[in-house]
């Protein structure tokens, strides 16, 4: 039943629980152009954050797969901090313009996390930075929010 995995992938993912990867992967592969269980599947990939799913969550944003599958894929990308993953996410900042806006704000978003000083000492500085990405001049403008 599709809601049942949903529901599984959602509290899986929640609990980082690692030992489910591999089927949150088959799930992935199995349903990548039924939707929303592949979708619920990518992010819980995303939030566990194993390196090993990086070739499957990129396999998702092949132009077959539909608009939502591919989002999520990026978004996953984007949580798993992973070079292989930041690799994958730039190899699209020249394509697809859809996906290149959101392959920016994924890199962006974990560049930002990458450099975010512990317990909000000095975040200031990160206040309205704004991120350059590619050659191609993408940015994305982030705002911090008030300590």
């Amino acid at each position: 039943d599709p809601s049942v995995r949903m529901v599984a992938a959602d509290a899986v993912g929640q609990w980082r629980m690692r030992e489910a990867v591999p089927k949150l992967e088959s799930l992935v592969v199995e349903r990548r152009r039924e939707g929303d269980v592949a979708i619920r599947a990518l992010y819980a990939l995303g939030v566990i954050g194993e390196s090993r799913s990086v070739p499957v969550v990129a396999g998702c944003l092949s132009p077959e797969n539909s608009p939502p599958v591919r989002h999520a894929a990026t978004a996953a990308l984007g949580h798993l901090e992973d070079p292989a993953a930041r690799g994958v996410l730039s190899s699209y900042l020249d394509q697809d313009p859809d996906l290149a806006r959101l392959a920016a704000e994924a890199l962006a978003q974990g560049f930002i996390e990458e450099h975010k000083p512990p317990h909000n000492i000095g975040f200031g500085r990160f206040r309205n930075d704004q991120v350059k990405l590619s050659k191609q001049g993408h940015s994305i403008r982030h705002a911090a929010p008030n300590p």
